[in-house]
Formats: C-alpha cells, sequence, structure tokens
C-alpha cells in the first residue's frame, strides 16, 4: 500500500544541512555510523517480531506498458510543502515506472498543468507509473520556478475519471539551504527521500535505510548516500534510524540509473544472523542531479518471502 511522503520540504532541505555541517549520525567516512558496529548505528533497536504486521501486504499493480487498456485521469500538481496548485508544470509520464529512456507523455503529447494544477492523461489502467517534473519557472509568481523531481510507484485509477496527486518542489525551498544556513547543495547531486511502512500500513521503526549501485556495491564514503532520519516529520540531528514517522533521506547520491534501495532492521525471531533482516527493498531507481527523487513503499510480505530468504548477512 502506498502512502504519501508527508515530510514538509523544509525538513528534507535541512537535513542536507545537518550532513553539511557534520551533525547528524548517518554514514561517516569509513561508510559507517557516527558509533557504529559493521556499517550499522550502535544501540539500533531490536524490533519484537508482533510489533508490525508482517504478513498480508497488498500487492502493488504490475508496471504499465503502451499496450495496456488506458484511462482517462487528471494529474493534481501540488506544492510539496503548502499543498498549492501548482500552475504551469510540465510532466514527463513513464508508464514502466522506471524513469529512463523517452517517456511515454511529455510536452509533445501532455499539457502545463492549468490554475488548478491540473492536467488530464490518458494512463494504463491500474497499474504502477512513475512521473518526472520538469524543472524550470512557472506562471505563478508564488513559486517562480520548480525543481526537477521524480516519484515511483504511483498508482493509476482502474477507471476514467480518477485523480493522480503529484508533487512538485519549489526553488525557494530548495535554496533555503543557502539562504537560511549559508549552505549551498551540490548540483552534481541528488536526494532520495521517502516514507515506509508495514503491512497494515503503520509507520516503521527502527529501519536504517541502505543504497546499492547498479553493481551491488554500496553506496557509502565520506560524502556520498548519507543516510538521515526524522522525528515527528522534523530531521533530527540524532537519530540514526527512522523513528514512529517512518521518513528516511539519503543525501549528496550520484546522479545514476539503476539503485537498488534497502531497508534494514533488527527483527526478533527472524533467524537471520543477528535477526538483521531486509524488511523492504526497491529496485531500479534513478537519482538525477540536483533534484529530489521520492519513493514510498511497505514492507515485504513474510508470507511470500520469508525473513530468511531476506537475511543482511
Amino acid at each position: 500500500m502506498i502512502h504519501r511522503l508527508t515530510v514538509i520540504p523544509m525538513a528534507l532541505l535541512l537535513v542536507v544541512a545537518f550532513e553539511a555541517c557534520g551533525g547528524g549520525g548517518g554514514s561517516n567516512g569509513d561508510g559507517e555510523s557516527d558509533g557504529s558496529v559493521d556499517g550499522y548505528p550502535t544501540g539500533m533497536p531490536t524490533i519484537p517480531g508482533g510489533d508490525y504486521n508482517w504478513t498480508g501486504c497488498p500487492d502493488l499493480p504490475g508496471p504499465g506498458s503502451p499496450s495496456d487498456p488506458m484511462v482517462s485521469a487528471t494529474f493534481v500538481v501540488e506544492d510539496f510543502e503548502d499543498g498549492f496548485a501548482v500552475e504551469g508544470v510540465q510532466l514527463e509520464v513513464f508508464y514502466s515506472n522506471i524513469a529512463t529512456g523517452e517517456p511515454d507523455l511529455d510536452a509533445t503529447n501532455l499539457d502545463e498543468t492549468d490554475a488548478s494544477g491540473e492536467v488530464t492523461a490518458l494512463v494504463p489502467a491500474d497499474r504502477i507509473i512513475a512521473y518526472r517534473v520538469v524543472g524550470g519557472p512557472v506562471p505563478n509568481p508564488i513559486f517562480g520556478e520548480v525543481k526537477t523531481s521524480i516519484e515511483y510507484d504511483v498508482v493509476t485509477p482502474a477507471a476514467d475519471g480518477g485523480s493522480i496527486e503529484a508533487i512538485a518542489v519549489i526553488q525557494s525551498t530548495y535554496l533555503l539551504i543557502s539562504t537560511v544556513l549559508g549552505i549551498t547543495p551540490d548540483p552534481a547531486l541528488g536526494i532520495l527521500a521517502g516514507a515506509f511502512s508495514d503491512c497494515s500500513g503503520a509507520n516503521l521503526e527502527g529501519v536504517v535505510a541502505r543504497l546499492y549501485n547498479p553493481d551491488d556495491t554500496l553506496c557509502s564514503s565520506a560524502n556520498r548516500c548519507l543516510d538521515r532520519y526524522f522525528i515527528d516529520e522534523v530531521p533530527a540531528q540524532d537519530q540514526w534510524w527512522s523513528s514512529a514517522d517512518g521518513l528516511f533521506g539519503l543525501l549528496q547520491v550520484p546522479a545514476i540509473d539503476g539503485y537498488r534501495l534497502e531497508l534494514h532492521a533488527i527483527v526478533s525471531g527472524s533467524g537471520c544472523p543477528g535477526d538483521m533482516v531486509i524488511v523492504g527493498r526497491h529496485e531500479n531507481l534513478r537519482i538525477i542531479e540536483n533534484a529530489i527523487t521520492i519513493v514510498d513503499f511497505s514492507s515485504i510480505d513474510v508470507g511470500d518471502e520469508p525473513w530468511m530468504d531476506r537475511c543482511v548477512w
């Protein structure tokens, strides 16, 4: 079950500032967290097996294709921070849920959003798709310019007339890093952010995010792929794993295709070495420079994939 990312952009961007200031508890130059053991933070909590629902996760629809039955759906684009409708945004839509190559819908066959932040398009029925917001100036002077962003696993309506929520991140929010804290984001790198829940939709606490390169090596260094977490949807300098809000961010990420995101946790009774298991995984993520990638997803269903098939070690 997909739920919307609820963190406000100010919080997301301030967490980048914590990294640049040397704060936070994420990866250090050895690929480990501050005070870490084997790349994981010391004191990482053990999740009692019964605290979350690990079975019965609803299956997502499959990715779409141009040959699927199509429905007419309205994308409704709102500002990430304030929820205002964003006029003049150009979307690029990828039916396959993989935001690489040529989009299925772009400026050649899809209008910009109107004054209500809406644009109607033909999309595959009851499928997951990805969309990209094309960064640039928009007519509404409140926004001025939007950042490029991608969101994955967006579920389409099963019938004509449905709507699809979409997010735009405005430049002024992004630049708060510079104007408020005197820190300039590296325009050659990107950000990955998301939210994570169990099979019943409860946000997962005690989880760490790990990003893997296309060659299966862990992306981690002194200033790359740094994991950060939140408390009550606000970045917390000493929060080294997900809190009750289930939010995570990976910062200073090189802009390439084919990343694999894994969420790791110590789950009591899992039977894996150290009870460390992969509680969630997402493949084929693309990070774009100077942009934000968004993915919200739920845990694996241990009825379909037992813990022993998801041991970290």
